[in-house]
């Protein structure tokens, strides 16, 4: 049985028997996820009737978040994000009540474009060939938010958050942002 299935046992019950708590909670749990789900399967099993409420996988959802600060997971290349949801207001970003978000520590985003950077001076998800002959001495690729030659968060950027299930029925927090680079010129 997957993560996306929850099961009831109802027991069978004949004329004039009284249903006790347990039953009658469970003849309405059981009826509650049929509703909510996409598909029922029921079957029985000796004299219990067995309820499978499916749910459709979920993949991912999406939203607004603005970037809020950022910690590095591998120096220059790859770090975790802070964020918080935000909704639109007109054409604005606006604060949201109850809003979803994370820190560098927990519930914290990773960009996409930064998953499969390993180490410094190699070509990053974002194209860029940090270790080649072309590349100006003094720059590094900086983590989304920061400015000028720090990788401290300076802005907040705003981006589209997805919350995809991982292997391991957790929930990750990406994004997809393409890194600056920035650094002093050497004279």
């Amino acid at each position: 049985m997957s993560n996306d299935t929850r099961r009831f046992f109802v027991d069978r019950f004949s004329r004039g028997d009284r249903l006790s708590a347990s039953q009658v909670n469970a003849i309405v749990d059981g009826l509650v996820s049929a509703i909510q789900s996409d598909t029922i399967l029921a079957s029985r099993t000796g004299n219990n009737l067995l309820l499978d409420a499916v749910d459709p996988p979920r993949h991912q959802d999406h939203f607004l978040a603005k970037i809020t600060g950022n910690s590095a997971v591998t120096a220059n290349v790859k770090w975790k994000y802070a964020w918080s949801e935000i909704i639109m207001s007109s054409d604005a970003a606006a604060a949201k009540s109850g809003a979803r978000s994370g820190t560098t520590s927990t519930g914290y985003a990773l960009n996409i474009v930064e998953l499969n950077n390993t180490t410094a001076g190699a070509i990053g998800g974002d194209g860029v060939n940090s270790a080649g002959a072309d590349y100006p001495a003094g720059f590094k690729r900086r983590p989304i938010g920061s400015q000028g030659t720090t990788d401290t968060h300076a802005n907040d950027v705003i981006v589209m958050m997805f919350v995809v299930v991982n292997k391991d029925s957790g929930r990750n927090y990406l994004f997809s942002q393409p890194n600056a680079h920035d650094g002093t010129c050497a004279a």
